[in-house]
């Protein structure tokens, strides 16, 4: 099946392949600003996955959560997202080549031709070539990552309970930023809830959260790291900076090729890298494999072919470094994106990408608890967690229509209250 463009040769068709959250806005932005084009959206899943409550998920505590109820807190139905936008066209495919020279997208569900290209199809798990991470490794990436993680985690109590084997109450996690520092709070929880509910003596199990820098969130002003290191520490988390896994183990890990760390449990949130962008013709990249781009997101030979979020890398002037591969950064790309396509389709030159300067942070620090970083400050309490939870509904409401938004973000809060 080959979708071609529609009768009207005036009209063109867009196609936009990722619905992550760069490939996602661009897409809604775009059904508002074209007039009578066609977007054809393209993603291998029938869902959008709100990755910043994956780490609610690995610790849902509430023992009816099951898997399907847990899933309907973080994967948004793009059927129900597109429902009412008649511009967008979704189309559930895995995407086998990009033809640059003919402007073909081939995906296992038949061939799409464009006009303009966005490609945003995300990132996966960047192990470092760390030996034996990947065996032993449990990643944070997806939901079915989320929900391995935490019955995991039960059976590893589980298993101490059998064997007394205190390995089992050790639980790594690799890598200290966000989802690293976000998810050692609320596992530390998630434990004592597990321990709690079972019968005998409770032993004490501990979270390590290891970093390979000199503090948690690299790139943070110091003194921030250092109140968030406190805030984690005063909840039981044992941190170690300065230190690398050297190998994961099926019994532990090794750390800065020096000490053997016991454990069942090696939780790796260390890094992303961008997925390979099928291009048919090589085209440069950097080493997490990001497509380098030119100062307007696009390729510099195929101007039509623009690249947003976790795939793209722009490398910013000032620093010279490209943009982290974070949630705020891929929706300000994805709006910069879609008016782009806007003033090439109409033969204009789009102006140059400009960064999104000093975005704040919310980081959930366990409990109804948070950390707000804003201009190098921080405000910290059950304020930054409530603004936290308004900025999901407000992400929700971006997506769904005001009902559905309302509905998804309450039955979320209503499963991940038990972990707060």
């Amino acid at each position: 099946m080959q979708i071609l463009k529609i009768k009207n040769q005036n009209t063109k068709q867009v196609v936009v392949l990722g619905a992550g959250f760069a490939g996602l806005r661009a897409a809604l932005v775009l059904a508002k600003k074209l007039n009578n084009d066609r977007i054809v959206l393209v993603d291998h899943r029938s869902y959008h996955t709100f990755h910043a409550d994956l780490y609610e998920v690995a610790t849902a505590v509430r023992v009816k959560a099951n898997a399907l109820t847990l899933k309907r807190t973080v994967a948004i139905p793009i059927a129900d997202i597109v429902s009412r936008r008649k511009k967008i066209t979704f189309k559930q495919a895995w995407v086998a080549n990009i033809d640059l020279d003919r402007k073909i997208v081939r995906t296992d569900g038949g061939d799409l031709i464009y006009d303009a290209l966005v490609v945003a199809l995300g990132s996966v798990v960047d192990y470092y070539d760390i030996s034996g991470l990947t065996e032993h490794g449990l990643p944070l990436k997806t939901f079915d990552d989320a929900v391995r993680v935490r019955n995991h985690i039960e059976k590893a109590l589980a298993e101490y309970a059998r064997t007394r084997d205190e390995s089992f109450l050790n639980f790594i996690i690799g890598g200290g930023g966000f989802t690293g520092v976000e998810l050692a709070g609320e596992l530390m929880r998630y434990i004592q809830h597990l321990l709690e509910r079972a019968k005998g003596p409770r032993p004490a199990a501990t979270v390590w959260l290891i970093e390979g820098a000199n503090q948690l969130l690299p790139g943070f002003p110091a003194e921030i790291a250092k109140k968030i290191q406190t805030r984690l520490e005063s909840l039981g988390v044992k941190i170690k900076l300065n230190c690398r896994l050297s190998a994961a183990l099926a019994d532990g890990a090794v750390i800065n090729h020096e000490w053997f760390l016991p454990s069942r449990t090696i939780v790796w949130t260390g890094g992303v890298r961008s997925c390979q962008v099928p291009f048919l013709k090589n085209i440069a990249t950097d080493k997490k494999n990001r497509v380098v781009v030119s100062s307007r997101l696009n390729l510099e030979n195929y101007p039509e072919v623009f690249v947003a979020g976790d795939d793209a890398c722009w490398l910013d002037r000032a620093s010279g470094q490209p943009e982290p591969q974070t949630a705020q950064v891929a929706l300000h790309q994805a709006e910069y994106v879609a008016a782009a396509i806007v003033s090439f389709l109409k033969g204009r030159t789009p102006s140059p990408y400009r960064p999104i300067k000093n975005p704040p942070f919310i980081i959930p620090l366990s409990g109804k608890y948070a950390a707000l970083v804003w201009h190098n400050r921080v405000w910290m309490g059950w304020s930054a967690y409530l603004l936290r939870r308004m900025a999901t509904l407000r992400y929700l409401l971006s997506v769904l229509p005001p009902m559905a938004a309302l509905t998804f973000w309450f039955k979320g809060s209503l499963v991940f209250i038990e972990n707060d």
